[in-house]
């Protein structure tokens, strides 16, 4: 019982992950409209579709870790804090991922790509001349500062998600249980 309980606050931070990749893909096109050219309707649609595909690969790993490290002690021993890791490595997340996007946005407008090797390369720099750059032409006060705001609200959200109730079987619970176990396999298949 204590499985499937814990095994649906996993789904729950899950979809929470993925949902929150889509919206950030979503309004990185919003923001950079004006730059797709000639892209069609269905060029977009392609991309969301790929992008959609990629995150299932994200969310699977960034959620596997409270799953294998909380669910599966949680099932064997009651006393686990499986709640608190789930809510801790989920926060860190949703936190490094808000910080990505944000630091995204700058980097594309320069550099017309994702996050590449030049970072790396980047650090070999003069490193007062790279800080100088991110304060004054990159605006990376506000940019920190928007990102620790949304990261709380998105925070906030998850908190509040992981404490919605759960389902809880009346009957068979051994039933329900095995096919949890044969299914949670199944999906992280699906997912890679």
């Amino acid at each position: 019982m204590r499985f499937l309980k814990s095994l649906q606050q996993d789904a729950k931070l899950f979809l929470y992950i993925y949902t929150l990749l889509m919206v950030f893909r979503m309004a990185f096109l919003l923001i950079y409209a004006g730059q797709m050219g000639s892209a069609s309707m269905g060029d977009v649609a392609e991309a969301l579709w790929l992008g959609a595909r990629i995150s299932l690969k994200t969310t699977a790993f960034l959620v596997a870790v409270p799953f294998v490290f909380g669910t599966i002690p949680y099932a064997i021993w009651g006393r686990w804090p499986a709640d608190r890791i789930r809510v801790i490595w989920g926060s860190m997340a949703v936190g490094l991922m808000t910080l990505l996007f944000i630091i995204r946005i700058p980097y594309y407008e320069v550099f017309h790509q994702g996050f590449n090797i030049m970072l790396f390369n980047g650090l070999e720099d003069d490193k007062s001349a790279i800080w100088t750059t991110m304060v004054q032409q990159y605006q990376f006060w506000p940019r920190l500062l928007g990102a620790a705001l949304l990261t709380a609200a998105f925070v906030l959200l998850l908190r509040r998600l992981l404490r919605t109730p759960v389902w809880q079987p009346r009957g068979h619970v051994r039933a329900w249980v095995g096919a949890a176990v044969l299914l949670v396999p199944v999906f992280a298949i699906f997912c890679r």
